[in-house]
């Protein structure tokens, strides 16, 4: 026999305990490290657990918008009804007109004054049922006033014997004692029927506009008109039905315009008779109206406003900012007021569901998508989900990208984030999403030496027995 075959079997049997002993050692390396990620864009709420002063919308959390005017509470109130509130700035004072409602009379224009525009203290009425004569026989009431010069000009609804509303025209020299001018606008006129009520007049430098509303008890409608002199009206036109009010189909009255550099801003009571609200629009003519919505609507955790707002009159304290007094109505109708606010809440929140890890792998990153203009903030917190708190060292993070290496699986095995929006009233941060990132952990570098060197001892065991086996093959066989 040649060497060849000598050898062969020998080596065969090297060849396949070298085979045995790599298969055992590869079987006892470290599998490669592998990560998962939970991970959220905010395109619904299925990962999201609470939320609070955060809209969370077209992929992106953001804070909420602020109402757009801000209750002051009450400024006038009684133990009957005051409606139709109309401030007119005199000097250092503030005069306030107002439907007094004394039932089961009429209504009349009532008087109150103050120093400040808040502490109001009543003057007593000023104009009664009858003042005119048999246009306001019933009542008068749901008037605004307008000062020009020393002149006091006041439009209000005069309800005469048969119960239906029309406009008067009064002046005054001081505010108190008025000049009844008679009935200057009725539905005959219009060629409507039903009432003509709460008039609003504005004087432009050359003439009046007056917006007003008709009314057949179950609708209402939109009229302008104009005047040279404030008695003869003119001009009439529709510019709203009700079904371009803005807020169901009763259609816009008690209207409230002012005239700005660039446009025309209108706020008026709309929806139901029942539970009006108040609706802003704007226009560049007064007379084609873009409808904005609601402004403000009755709040039934309110008890002066819970069932009723309407009747609006608007004072610009700022160039676009604007102080509304108005009627809210609990059990009866007295006078609040608001201040127009802009921008979004100073704090929210949103909170995730839990993320749980799989047995055996580690949490490893947190990364988190978000924009901050200057004044805000997003801050995250990670979570215990068992305990409910906020991991030491996890508290208020501002980095995108946060190591959670050092935090035990066994011991946490659930977390959820908790992120905190903080801005100023102009502007809000974003929060886009947020992953977390977990996996098997990493070959360690004693397992990767210890198992290197049992494969240096085995490696040379095989070579030691391989060599032996030749030699002993190679030596004579004695006969």
């Amino acid at each position: 026999m040649g060497i060849w075959e000598n050898l062969k079997k020998p080596l065969q049997a090297v060849i396949v305990l070298s085979l045995v002993i790599s298969f055992l050692l590869a079987a006892a390396l470290p599998a490669a490290a592998t990560t998962e990620v939970w991970f959220d864009d905010f395109s619904d709420l299925s990962r999201v657990s609470s939320y609070t002063n955060v809209t969370i919308e077209n992929g992106s959390v953001k804070l909420v918008s602020l109402p757009p005017f801000k209750r002051q509470g009450l400024q006038l109130g009684g133990a009957w009804s005051l409606d139709s509130p109309s401030i007119v700035q005199v000097g250092a004072a503030w005069y306030m007109y107002y439907a007094e409602l004394l039932s089961p009379y009429g209504p009349s224009v009532a008087l109150a004054t103050s120093a400040d525009a808040n502490s109001w203290t009543p003057q007593g009425v000023v104009i009664s049922a009858g003042f005119t004569g048999d246009g306001d026989a019933q009542g008068a009431g749901y008037e605004k006033v307008l000062r020009l010069g020393g002149t006091f000009h006041m439009w209000y609804s005069g309800l005469d014997n048969r119960s239906t509303y029309s406009v008067i025209h009064a002046t005054s020299a001081d505010g108190r004692s008025w000049v009844s001018h008679g009935v200057v606008l009725t539905s005959a006129m219009l060629a409507v029927g039903g009432h003509v009520v709460a008039p609003f007049v504005l004087w432009n430098g050359t003439g009046y506009t007056m917006w007003v509303s008709t009314n057949n008890v179950t609708t209402t409608w939109l009229w302008r008109l104009t005047s040279i002199d404030g008695d003869s009206w003119t001009n009439a036109r529709l510019v709203m039905t009700p079904s371009e009010s803005g807020n169901g189909n009763v259609g816009a009255r008690w209207p409230f315009v002012l005239m700005t550099p660039t446009r025309f801003e209108m706020w008026y009571t709309c929806g139901d008779f029942a539970r009006p609200s108040i609706c802003k629009a704007h226009s560049g003519d007064g007379q084609d109206w873009i409808v904005e919505g609601v402004v403000l609507a009755a709040d039934p955790s309110l008890p002066l406003e819970s069932s009723a707002v309407g009747a609006p009159d608007v004072m610009t304290v700022a160039p676009g900012r604007y102080r509304m007094w108005y009627a809210g109505r609990g059990d009866h109708l007295q006078i609040l007021s608001a201040l127009e606010q802009t921008g979004f809440a100073s704090s929210g929140a949103v909170e995730s569901v839990r993320v749980s890890i799989p047995y055996g792998m580690v949490w490893q990153t947190l990364r988190v998508n978000k924009t901050e203009p200057v004044g805000t903030a997003v801050r995250i917190h990670v979570i215990d989900a068992n305990t409910s708190l906020a991991l030491d060292g996890f508290r208020d993070l501002a980095s995108t990208s946060v190591s959670l290496a050092s935090i035990d699986p066994v011991v946490v095995p659930k977390i959820q984030l908790r992120a905190v929006l903080t801005a100023t009233s102009a502007a809000t941060p974003t929060l886009l999403n947020w992953t977390v990132v977990f996996g098997t952990p990493p070959p360690r570098a004693a397992d990767l030496g210890y198992l290197v060197v049992v494969a240096l001892v085995a490696a040379a065991g095989i070579g030691f027995v391989g060599f032996t086996l030749l030699a002993l093959r190679s030596t004579p066989r004695r006969r």
